[in-house]
This record gives C-alpha cells, structure tokens and sequence, in this order.
C-alpha cells in the first residue's frame, strides 16, 4: 500500500515538472529571445577600444623589446612580456564597460542608468575589484595568447613546405 502511493506521488510529480517545462516553453518567445542581446552595443564599446589598446601597447612593447637582449635572446618571453602588458592596458577600458553591459543586461537598465550606477561610489569598488579579479584571468591568457600566435606565424614564415603569402590580410 506505501509502495502505490510512492509511485503515485512519483508519477504525479513527473506529471508535474513535465507540465511545469510545458508552461516555461509557452512563455519563451521572440521578445525573450531578442533580449539575450541586451547590452550588445556596450559589447561593442567595451571590446574594439580595449582591443585596440591591447594590440598597440603589445606591438609597441614588442619593438622595444625585440630591441634588447631579452629580446634577441629569447623571444618567446618578449612575446610573453608585451602579450601581458598590452592585455593589463586593455583590462583598463574593457572592465568598466562590462560591468556597465551586465548591469543593462541584468537589470534591464538602458546605458545611462547602467553608466549612473558604475560611477557611484559603491559602483567603482566593485569595478575596482572586478578588474583585479579579472587581472588575474586575462593577462597571462592574453600573454599566452600572443606568444602562441606569434609562434605559429614565425613557424609558417620559416617553413619551407608552407607557401603561403605573408603580407596579405589572411595572413594575419
């Protein structure tokens, strides 16, 4: 008689969350997923400045560097050395702009609220320790990053099996 009413519970609790998902599949529309990109142009912002930065410190940290003997000697860690400065230059822009797109896209908050709420006090200690958190993350990803492809592309330039044109847009 215990076992029956288990497995009537158990079924009727089946029912249910197969019903539940039913309900949540009903609700989702073309609006709710139309609002995934909310916060797309702070996206946009956050991402082609702070690339930008990125790439212009590593290539000028690069040239200095390939100019001293670290650089000479071993270039692998000047590839390092100016991946990860560049990308701490870069975390600069890119942090504050992401908090800016998390809140519109978590609060639904258009860019000027969102940019209200970032410069409160409270606002920038939380940007302040998302960007030494993320410091953590992105510098030695964005040193990593850099040195493998500048390997690779050195790799492709001495290789005599590879014909392949260097100084066109595909090449980089």
């Amino acid at each position: 008689s215990s076992n029956a009413n288990l497995s009537s519970t158990s079924v009727a609790g089946a029912a249910v969350s197969v019903s539940g998902a039913k309900a949540s599949m009903e609700e989702f529309s073309l609006g709710s997923l139309v609002s995934l990109y909310d916060g797309i142009w702070a996206n946009v912002f956050k991402e082609a400045p702070a690339s930008a930065l990125y790439l212009g410190i590593y290539e000028l940290v690069r040239e200095y560097l390939a100019s001293t003997s670290l650089g000479t000697d071993h270039p692998l860690w000047t590839y390092l050395i100016a991946g990860a400065v560049g990308e701490l230059f870069g975390s600069l822009i890119r942090v504050p702009i992401e908090s800016i797109k998390v809140l519109m896209q978590t609060k639904s908050l258009a860019m000027q609220e969102a940019i209200l709420q970032v410069t409160t006090k409270e606002g920038i200690e939380n940007t302040i320790r998302a960007w030494q958190l993320s410091v953590f993350r992105d510098v030695p990803m964005g040193a990593i990053q850099l040195a493998l492809f500048e390997s690779a592309k050195t790799f492709v330039i001495n290789s005599r099996d590879i014909d392949f044109d260097v100084n066109t847009l595909m090449a980089e």
